[in-house]
């Protein structure tokens, strides 16, 4: 089961795992799934006050169960590849469709818990390394990361400009916005550095979402975002250990070079897509321009609160004056 929990409240949503969502061979299900889940971001701004809903989302999941014992069984929808793609693909889409990302994981290969960050979790450079042939591995393990690149699809209105103004305009995006990554090694390589993000899924089946890591990028150890991001793997780096800072940046050798330059860029590009796509820019016209600032209604109520309080002090010394000077000509009739 999951929770969805809204920030600064103590209020879950339960939903039921993928692994029973895809139990039921419902796809229609699945879009239901997806479009709860995006409103329920929605609730974040009306709950709490929030300026903006959920944006993202850390899942689902679509690894394969190689086991009944698997320790994120609970995460991944079947063992079935491609069961699990149709289903990520229609629930993704689903929760795209009113703008709530979702970060299809863990690609891939992410098969065991058992030094899945290193040697009992030390994040060491002992995580296991997951090896597999072209053929299982294109065929299997990543059957779901392709259908969800080639299928998930939403349809956006638009106003386009026209010679009379603006006129009401439709187009299909794909919804396939975000990944994230595993911590395993591919082979010899980790995940976010290995060909199956920048080969197989960008060139081959076209995804052109935000790539994150898993929680903890490092400089030096063998989940390397530097290098993952060299290779065009890696686009966002989630709580590098390197620094407090929550940037891909931090995780850098070279932040000056061309080529570093150039793929920061390109991880820009994809981070602000969604952005621009997504729920947080939710009923923004044709010419209307983001500026940061306080609106215009919170400056004339915080003016007249301003000077309510004026006037309460001002009213409280008063008082106080007429007190005292009833006290002092008490005190000289005595």
């Amino acid at each position: 089961m999951y929770s969805f929990v809204l920030q600064g409240v103590d209020t879950y949503y339960p939903f039921f795992a993928e692994v029973m969502l895809s139990a039921t061979w419902n796809l229609e299900l699945a879009d239901a799934y997806g479009d709860v889940l995006a409103e329920n971001a929605q609730v974040q701004r009306t709950v709490t006050k929030a300026n903006s809903p959920v944006s993202y989302m850390f899942g689902p999941g679509a690894d394969t169960h190689r086991s009944a014992f698997g320790g994120r069984n609970y995460e991944y929808y079947s063992e079935d590849s491609f069961l699990a793609g149709k289903f990520a693909a229609r629930e993704c889409s689903a929760a795209a469709q009113k703008g709530l990302v979702t970060l299809l994981k863990h690609c891939a290969l992410n098969e065991q818990e058992t030094a899945r960050q290193g040697a009992n979790g030390s994040g060491s450079n002992t995580t296991y390394c997951s090896w597999a042939n072209e053929q299982t591995l294109r065929e299997i393990y990543m059957r779901p990361w392709e259908i969800y690149a080639k299928e998930a699809k939403i349809t956006v209105n638009y106003y386009e400009k026209t010679d009379d103004g603006y006129e009401m305009a439709e187009t299909e995006m794909s919804g396939a916005r975000a990944l994230m990554t595993s911590y395993n090694r591919i082979g010899a390589v980790w995940s976010g550095a290995s060909e199956i993000i920048s080969g197989i899924l960008c060139e081959e089946c076209g995804f052109t979402g935000t790539s994150y890591t898993d929680a903890g990028g490092t400089i030096d150890g063998y989940m390397n975002t530097d290098f993952g991001l060299h290779t065009l793997g890696t686009d966002v780096c989630l709580l590098p250990n390197q620094s407090p800072e929550k940037t891909l940046q931090s995780c850098l050798r070279d932040k000056d070079s061309d080529t570093t330059i150039y793929c920061l860029q390109q991880a820009a590009h994809r981070r602000l897509y969604n952005l621009v796509n997504g729920n947080a820019v939710d009923g923004m016209a044709p010419g209307s321009e983001m500026v940061q600032g306080t609106a215009p209604w919170k400056i004339a109520l915080n003016t007249v609160t301003g000077i309510v309080v004026v006037l309460e002090l001002v009213g409280a010394a008063a008082i106080f004056l007429k007190w005292r000077k009833k006290l002092k000509k008490k005190n000289k009739t005595d």
